[in-house]
């Protein structure tokens, strides 16, 4: 009997879209932190995402961290203080999600959000893709440039090369410190950072040649 020829069949199969990659929290904690994230903004371990409507459920979740823009974590500790919600759970950290182009976290919201929760803050400063590119860590010396990412300077004015994105006009001044941060860690890191008070610039520089 003749033998019957094989087929090959090519099968093109959508692409498959990239997995999401886990952000380190900049403070030591064990893979089982309760984390509430409030805005949104990269991805963490054992994390779960309340929208404002679902602020309620918080009570139920009890989470010992949060994370979250300024004004989102300064309406939940007016509902807090008001005894709205009892969050007496949170006993780790507060992430403030600073977004790009956005003023840092001011001294006064700070203190606020420190005193209102009880537990010390860290501002995590997030690129137009909510990516990860700079970090505070415990010392509070600056925030940590995360791996991939670039700094240079325009104009005095803060621009951040980062894979995907490039020539991020920050709206921002700021010296990069090289020493290594009490906390222990050697990556460059910001320090002495400010809002430009300037009209609007373009989002984007282009590359250098």
């Amino acid at each position: 009997m003749a033998s019957v020829p094989t087929v090959k069949v090519k099968i093109h199969l959508p692409p498959q879209p990239a997995a999401a990659v886990s952000v380190k929290l900049p403070f030591p904690a064990s893979p089982e932190l309760r984390l509430a994230q409030l805005s949104p903004g990269p991805r963490f371990d054992s994390v779960a995402s309340f929208t404002p409507e679902r602020w309620f459920e918080l009570e139920a979740y009890r989470p010992r961290a949060l994370a979250g823009e300024t004004a989102d974590l300064e309406r939940l500790l007016e509902q807090v203080q008001f005894g709205m919600l009892e969050l007496s759970s949170v006993d780790r950290a507060v992430l403030v999600l600073t977004r790009y182009r956005s003023r840092p976290m001011s001294d006064v919201s700070r203190v606020a959000l420190w005193q209102g929760f009880g537990v010390p803050t860290f501002e995590l400063y997030l690129g137009p893709d909510n990516s990860l590119l700079a970090a505070e860590c415990e010392a509070r010396e600056g925030w940590h440039l995360e791996p991939g990412v670039e700094c240079w300077s325009h104009d005095d004015e803060l621009i951040l090369d980062s894979p995907g994105n490039y020539g991020l006009r920050t709206g921002l001044t700021a010296t990069v410190e090289g020493t290594a941060c009490p906390c222990g860690r050697t990556t460059p890191r910001l320090v002495n950072i400010e809002a430009i008070e300037r009209p609007a610039l373009p989002r984007r520089l282009a590359a250098s040649a």
